[in-house]
């Protein structure tokens, strides 16, 4: 499985209307072919803005380039494009599970 975060900074006055969008899509993005898991995350910064956390877990890499829809993985930070108009700063990444208790995780090499 793998792991997809992108992490961004929302302005404060444009939090509820991040919320608002990120309520709205979230059930569309959750009906994708080898999706597991995703979600949206906040955490309320001193000014009022929020840093967001979009989780998403895939099963496998086929399914998570068939969701970004193109071979370069960091060439599409978000394909939800409305969520980076909202993020003043971002930073992506990408992690491999290595629980093998996890259903669908890869068998550790031999």
């Amino acid at each position: 499985m793998i792991v997809r975060i992108v992490r961004g900074n929302v302005a404060a006055d444009q939090v509820l209307v991040f919320h608002d969008l990120a309520r709205r899509m979230m059930p569309e993005v959750r009906t994708r072919d080898g999706l597991v898991l995703a979600n949206v995350a906040r955490q309320t910064a001193s000014d009022g803005g929020e840093e967001i956390v979009f989780a998403t877990v895939w099963r496998d890499m086929p399914a998570l380039y068939a969701w970004i829809g193109c071979s370069d993985l960091f060439d599409v930070p978000a394909p939800i494009k409305e969520f980076e108009s909202y993020f003043a700063s971002r930073d992506l990444q990408y992690y491999e599970v290595i629980d093998t208790d996890v259903p669908g995780a890869m068998a550790p090499e031999a």
